[in-house]
């Protein structure tokens, strides 16, 4: 497919400094916010509170997306089957939008019950139901980062993950700076603030990432057209290596 290739170290190294920078801006933007009048330490127990169920949630959804949507096209690409590594790409993308669908309902609905009676702590509610539309976000843009990795392209990954720290380190501060005022400083809901502002960094970083497809779109199908005549492997298959 015409999509440019970057060297293996400098695929690694993309990858790297996007990890520094992410590191970096999540500590940044934590330190900021607990210092917010009102949040402390009460408001990082809520949001870590509904964190950690967002992150079972996504585990759940995420497990091996992207090295085994990476693995899958990159073992095509490498027989020139450029046909079947874009239908693994649809196939993965399919399914796991309806998995972080079904994931987002399951949270977003029970979220006081999760709160009350497995958390115990019915003051992260709103910050549960905030992240919740997340988990889809997050589940659909590994499949892009896991189809751009298999054409041995990191730039997709490495930009959209640092997007989305650096819109989360703003949209954060921005909701809560304005919730500390309209609320007189709840940590309930300052917390639910810190939350969306995770929740709209996610939407970013994927709207990223269906740019970055979309503007690679129509070579990639152009360059189908001189795939290897392999015969396609079935749907059924493909879901069953992806699992």
């Amino acid at each position: 497919m015409k999509v440019k290739k970057q060297t293996f170290m400098k695929g690694i190294l993309t990858v790297l400094i996007a990890q520094i920078l992410v590191k970096c801006l999540g500590f940044i933007y934590r330190v900021i916010i607990t210092n917010f009048e009102g949040f402390g330490d009460k408001g990082n127990n809520n949001y870590g509170t509904a964190y950690t169920v967002y992150t079972l949630f996504l585990s759940l959804s995420l497990v091996g997306i992207p090295s085994v949507v990476s693995k899958l096209v990159s073992e095509k690409m490498a027989v020139g089957d450029k046909k079947g590594a874009y239908k693994i790409f649809k196939v993965a993308l399919s399914l796991f939008a309806i998995i972080g669908i079904v994931l987002f309902l399951i949270l977003f609905v029970f979220s006081k019950f999760i709160s009350t009676h497995i958390l115990v702590n019915v003051e992260s509610t709103y910050s549960l139901a905030a992240l919740a539309p997340a988990v889809f976000f997050v589940t659909v843009s590994a499949v892009f980062r896991g189809f751009f990795a298999g054409l041995k392209d990191m730039r997709a990954q490495g930009t959209s993950q640092v997007l989305e720290q650096l819109f989360n380190c703003a949209f954060s501060i921005l909701a809560v700076s304005l919730l500390v005022s309209q609320f007189s400083g709840s940590p309930e809901i300052m917390a639910m603030g810190s939350a969306l502002g995770t929740t709209f960094a996610t939407i970013i970083s994927t709207l990223y990432l269906v740019v970055f497809y979309l503007r690679r779109r129509h070579d990639i199908l152009e360059d189908m057209k001189n795939s290897a005549k392999e015969k396609q492997e079935a749907t059924k298959s493909i879901i069953k290596k992806i699992q």
